[in-house]
């Protein structure tokens, strides 16, 4: 095993998203970009979940250097956000551009490690915890503008996304808007 991502979460109300009320967790605001998983083989590596080759990877590409100073035991996991005019995507979520550190896995044990835990690697953005309860983060879920939302890292480094109700209404406007959509309105 040479690469060990985050596993699989799920946004809060789908069946497979679980909420464990006896662990401890964190509250991580969530970055609207793309998962880059960052793992040392003979050189600092970067992919996406599905892919070794796309526009990401290669913007994430520019920053390997940044990688240098982690254990090369971990697989590093960043949000890559990309300057809007490489991006081609219409972002809800205007984010600052580079790579934003969310945490790592330890390849050989697969202990899950927060970003806190080694933030002193890394010389960027880091995601970090904020001091909201799931109480507060559903009542801010609600009402809160601007963001697409925040992840739950419990303390056994499983995780849930909570989005927005402002971004889902936006992600649902902008994805109704396809090319045979507009093609339709406008003929």
């Amino acid at each position: 095993i040479v690469a060990r991502p985050f596993e699989k979460f799920f946004n809060l109300g789908q069946k497979e998203a679980l909420i464990n009320p006896n662990l401890a967790y964190n509250v991580y605001p969530k970055r609207d970009g793309s998962l880059g998983i960052a793992y040392y083989y003979n050189q600092w590596n970067v992919v996406t979940r599905g892919s070794f080759d796309n526009p990401f990877i290669d913007y994430a590409k520019t920053f390997l250097h940044k990688f240098v100073a982690f254990p090369k035991n971990l697989t590093i996991l960043v949000e890559i956000c990309m300057p809007p005019e490489l991006d081609g995507l219409v972002r809800a979520v205007k984010e600052t551009p580079g790579l934003h550190l969310l945490g790592a896995v330890n390849t050989e044990t697969a202990e899950d490690i927060k970003t806190e835990d080694i933030k002193q690697y890394w010389d960027g953005p880091c995601v970090l915890s904020l001091p909201y309860t799931l109480g507060d983060l559903l009542k801010k879920a609600e009402t809160e503008e601007g963001a697409e939302g925040w992840v739950v890292r419990f303390e056994n480094g499983s995780r849930i996304k909570i989005k927005s109700a402002w971004y889902l209404r936006l992600f649902r406007a902008l994805s109704s808007f396809s090319e045979s959509r507009i093609r339709d309105i406008l003929v």
